[in-house]
């Protein structure tokens, strides 16, 4: 027999899905965001920020695990595996946004004179400095 809450957990999956990520996300940058406004006096790194944009993530699992069980969750990441597009489709998806920062760099020498950055990319005032090959891990993420 099925609780109740198992019942309501199965009709509002959607609902605690968005619930669950806003909560655990926001449970990871509550503490950036009271110290950084001077709020509370603890010293919190923010390199817990990133931590934060795997919420939805993990908001995504526990639904999962909640109303499949672990044959959903072997179902969730095993359609991760499977190959259901053309090559082509797929060197686009990676490689356009490449080809993007390329056209935007020689768009910035054009219109400034010099070539911008690259170090600087995904740097942040705010944030510590992950490197180029970690922000584009984050990005396959």
């Amino acid at each position: 027999m099925t609780s109740k809450i198992s019942i309501w957990i199965k009709r509002h999956s959607i609902a605690l899905y968005f619930i669950l990520s806003y909560a655990i996300t926001w449970a990871i940058w509550a503490p950036i965001v009271s110290s950084a406004q001077g709020w509370v006096k603890w010293n919190v790194p923010f390199a817990l920020y990133y931590l934060g944009s795997f919420g939805p993530m993990l908001a995504a699992i526990i639904v999962t695990v909640l109303t499949e069980g672990r044959r959903g969750l072997g179902h969730m990441f095993g359609g991760l595996l499977k190959w259901r597009v053309r090559f082509g489709y797929f060197a686009f998806s990676v490689f356009a946004p490449v080809a993007l920062l390329i056209i935007a760099m020689i768009v910035t020498r054009l219109i400034s004179g010099i070539w911008p950055d690259i170090r600087l990319l995904g740097k942040a005032d705010y944030l510590p400095y992950l490197g180029v090959p970690t922000v584009m891990g984050l990005w396959l993420l």
